[in-house]
């Protein structure tokens, strides 16, 4: 039934950002802030990621579809796939090449969008696949991908993070750190995590 609904839309070639994308506020280069509609990727990759419909995604790349190819946006299918939190997705792509450490068009990763939503399986398996040596790098915000986690509460992965070298005291565009986001959101225990090894 999604297949179907998806093939509806793509008809007519544009979506609605706030209707395809809304679940997720922190999917930025998916949106506008005007509201406009903006034309949606018309690859079968990426559309196929958005079903999660991993047979689909086996037979794409089979056929020679690039599993680091972008869209207008950025976004890559292994970032869409972290973003929603589809471990067996990114296991696959990761498997097959997927670059780890490619930045969309508001230099997010894929280890920032999986910390950013707790998904501690997919941030394992990211930095299995080397997205250790791109644990300090900085989206066009400045925000790293431990910023991300300790804003959301994520105990597991900032101390994931922490292991592999995140640097607690990096700033972003607006001068706050890693302990900043964690006291504005008053998650205590990632707090006293930072304040211990201070």
């Amino acid at each position: 039934m999604k297949k179907f609904f998806l093939s509806s839309f793509l008809a007519f070639g544009i979506l609605s950002v706030n209707s395809v994308f809304q679940e997720n506020a922190f999917s930025q280069s998916k949106k506008t802030e005007s509201n406009k509609e903006v034309k949606v990727s018309n690859n079968p990759l990426m559309m196929a990621i958005e079903i999660a419909d991993i047979k689909e995604i086996k037979k794409l790349i089979a056929k020679g579809h690039s599993v680091n190819s972008k869209d207008q946006n950025g976004f890559t299918a292994l970032m869409s796939a972290s973003n929603k939190g589809y471990k067996d997705i990114t296991d696959l792509l990761t498997s097959l090449g997927a670059d780890v450490n490619l930045k969309d068009n508001s230099g997010k990763t894929a280890l920032m969008y999986s910390s950013n939503n707790g998904n501690d399986m997919i941030v394992a398996n990211l930095i299995k696949m080397g997205a250790g040596a791109g644990v300090n790098i900085k989206d066009n915000s400045g925000k790293t991908a431990i910023m991300y986690a300790s804003e959301n509460g994520h105990k597991e992965i900032v101390s994931v993070l922490l292991g592999i070298g995140a640097e607690i005291k990096s700033k972003d565009k607006y001068g706050n750190t890693a302990l900043t986001y964690a006291n504005k959101k008053n998650h205590q225990a990632i707090v006293e995590l930072f304040e211990s090894i201070e």
